[in-house]
């Protein structure tokens, strides 16, 4: 299911500094922007493909990756 979790920074040291991430699913890309601990998906949205508890669990991935990036 989940093969890849990519993680780089957007506008460091910026007032608007976000965290940028993409997340390959079944060879299927998707990308979205981490700020303030809350993950905001581009289109298209992971849950238009996958069931909640599949988007829960990527997501938790992702805060996982986005921690050890920013550690």
């Amino acid at each position: 299911m989940l093969e890849h979790i990519q993680v780089k920074e957007m506008f460091k040291g910026q007032v608007h500094e976000h965290v940028k991430f993409s997340v390959t699913i079944d060879g299927n890309d998707y990308q979205g922007l981490y700020n303030e601990g809350e993950i905001n998906w581009f289109r298209p949205h992971p849950r238009e493909q996958l069931a909640d508890h599949h988007v829960e669990k990527i997501e938790a991935k992702a805060h996982e990756k986005i921690q050890e990036f920013k550690d």
